[in-house]
Formats: structure tokens, C-alpha cells, sequence
């Protein structure tokens, strides 16, 4: 409950800072938002792997509906998302009670928004968790803390990874973690990863993970946009010391339950303050899920399998069976493996 209490404060603060933005972010006109979020994502590779057809439409929905509103500033936007809300997906009360897929546009919608004022405001250098900190709270998804997260979902961990190089201390170790996670490694590996299991210090593309209890040695390679994000980390962490390099990345404690707990409450902390509410987050272990999932549909179970460093395909079907799938093709593929 104290995390919960000290996450709402911090939001509040940082939402009633809007003024503290930038004047020419805070006037610029929704087709320069809308621009300049689409330009920044690509050039960030954000929307590598996600439905972009999907967000990208989203978006532009999001501004027709400022233009009927008369909506026309990125400060107008901030202050009257909900209103925007309710104009794209025609729901009188976005909090109430949805079914899954008026409350699946509600989230879309919402995430759009708070994705797209965050990346301009990262684009101009501005700080992105004032922009994301006034998000209205809407309807639930379906499927609870045990549903992989959405691609807008994705986007919005992905952005906040990012913000994390400026922030620097302990939400870039957190950034650093979730990149780790969304790459492949379960939350507890990421414990024992250190320097010495990249490729390149200044640079990485790869890392090398031992495994865990429930998974094999693999080397993974690091996503686009998840690279900046290790490669300041590393940076951070070796600028005192040539040793640094040994040591780990992501914790310093004991491995064991500590380091699990630990990698546990860092995600919950970050999925939150990457603008996730706090009656509805999947559980840190969805987002390696989520990766699992997208690599299963794209290339197959094979590669699924090297992925998670397990021994046999079957262990892979066990492992997406503890999340409740949403997506249609899922349950189709695991119906026609008949390795079961």
C-alpha cells in the first residue's frame, strides 16, 4: 500500500506541473503533436514488432475527435483527454463497466494519447512524466493481472524505457531491467546479468544470459530500441571503475528471493509510472510473455523455444499457459501443435 500511496503522490505532483512544460510544446497545434509523435517513434524504433497500423490509427482517430471538441493544443489535450475519450469511443462513462472490446478501444485510446504527448515531449527534451501523469483512469481489460499487455501497452513501457537515460540512477536500472525483460529474460535473470555478458560496452547489441531455474544459457539479441537504454546503463555503471564491468547490472543483494522480489517490485513501480493504472497491470512475468507470444506467432515455436532457453517445445505451451490469452491466434496455434 505504501508504493501505491507514494506512486499516486508522484503522479499528482507531476500532473499539476504542466505549466512547467515548455511554452512551445504546451501550443503546439494536435497535427504537429500527431506528426511529431509519429516521427519520434520511428526514429526511436518504438513501433518495430507492434501493430503501428493499429496505433497509428488510434492516433489519428484521437484527432478527429479534438477537431470535433475543438480540441487544438497539445495543453488542450492534456487537460481534456477524457472528453476525448469518450468523443472516440462514444462511451458516456469510460470507468464503468466495459465489455472487453469497448474496454479494450477505451484503453487504446487512452494510451494513444499519453504515448503520443509523451514522445513530444521527449522529442523537445521536455520532462515525458508530466505528460503521461494526467491520464484518466479507464475501464479494466479483460483477462486481469494475468493478460499479456497490448501492443499500445508495449509502446508506452518502451517510451518510458527511453525517458530513463535522462533520468539516469535507479529508473535507469529500472529502465535498463524492463529492456532485458522485454528481450527475452524472466525478471530474475536480469539479477545476474553484469557487463561482461554484452558484446559491446559502448555499444551492445547481444547479451548473454546463464539461465535460470526455469530457464536454459541463451545469448539474446537486444531490440533497436532497447539498445541506447542498456548501452547507458553500462555506461553509468563502469564511468568509476574499470571492475565495474563485473559487477551486476541490475542488483546488488543476494540472488535467490530477494533478487526476485526486488525485480518484481521494480516492474510493478516502472509498468505504473510508464502510465499504467494501478488496478490494472499484468504481473511483471507477461512481459517476457508477451515477447514469447509475439515470437511464437511471427516465427514459429522453434524459435519460441530458444527464446525462453528451454529443453523442449512443450515447456513453452506450459509457460503461456499461465497467462490468459487474449489474442485469437494463440489458443489457435496451441490447438494445432500436436506435440501435447
Amino acid at each position: 500500500m505504501k508504493m501505491h500511496d507514494d506512486l499516486r503522490k508522484s503522479r499528482q505532483i507531476a500532473s499539476a506541473a504542466l505549466d512547467q512544460m515548455p511554452p512551445r510544446v504546451l501550443r503546439m497545434s494536435i497535427p504537429r503533436v500527431v506528426n511529431t509523435a509519429r516521427e519520434w517513434w520511428r526514429a526511436n524504433h518504438v513501433l518495430d514488432d507492434l501493430d503501428s497500423d493499429r496505433i497509428h490509427d488510434d492516433l489519428a482517430r484521437v484527432a478527429d475527435a479534438c477537431g470535433h471538441l475543438g480540441v487544438t493544443t497539445y495543453r488542450e489535450l492534456h487537460r481534456h483527454a477524457a472528453d476525448v475519450i469518450k468523443e472516440v469511443t462514444s462511451l458516456a462513462s469510460p470507468t464503468a463497466y466495459a465489455l472487453r472490446e469497448d474496454a479494450d478501444a477505451l484503453n487504446r485510446t487512452r494510451n494513444s494519447i499519453g504515448a503520443a504527448l509523451s514522445a513530444v515531449a521527449q522529442h523537445h527534451g521536455a520532462d515525458a512524466a508530466i505528460a503521461i501523469a494526467a491520464m484518466p483512469d479507464v475501464a479494466p481489460r479483460a483477462g486481469g493481472s494475468h493478460r499479456l499487455p497490448a501492443d499500445d501497452e508495449i509502446l508506452l513501457l518502451r517510451q518510458r524505457a527511453l525517458h530513463t537515460i535522462v533520468q539516469g540512477g535507479q529508473r535507469l536500472i529500472e529502465g535498463c531491467q524492463y529492456s532485458l525483460v522485454e528481450t527475452g529474460m524472466t525478471p530474475v535473470e536480469t539479477t545476474e546479468i553484469r557487463g561482461t555478458d554484452f558484446d559491446h560496452l559502448r555499444a551492445p547489441t547481444t547479451v548473454h544470459s546463464k539461465g535460470g531455474p526455469y530457464n536454459g544459457e541463451r545469448t539474446l539479441a537486444l531490440p533497436p530500441w532497447a539498445c541506447p537504454v542498456v548501452a547507458a546503463r553500462l555506461d553509468e555503471q563502469c564511468a568509476g571503475s574499470d571492475r565495474a564491468v563485473h559487477d551486476r547490472l541490475c542488483f546488488t543483494g543476494k540472488p535467490g528471493a530477494i533478487a526476485s522480489a526486488s525485480a518484481a517490485t521494480n516492474l510493478r513501480r516502472y509498468m505504473y509510472e510508464s502510465g499504467f493504472t494501478l488496478h490494472d497491470r499484468p504481473v511483471p512475468q507477461a512481459i517476457v510473455g508477451w515477447r514469447v507470444a509475439r515470437v511464437m506467432t511471427a516465427q514459429g515455436w522453434d524459435d519460441a523455444q530458444i527464446l525462453l532457453g528451454k529443453k523442449q517445445v512443450a515447456q513453452v505451451e506450459r509457460f503461456l499457459g499461465q497467462f490468459i490469452i487474449v489474442a485469437p491466434e494463440i489458443p489457435k496455434l496451441i490447438a494445432t501443435f500436436d506435440g501435447f
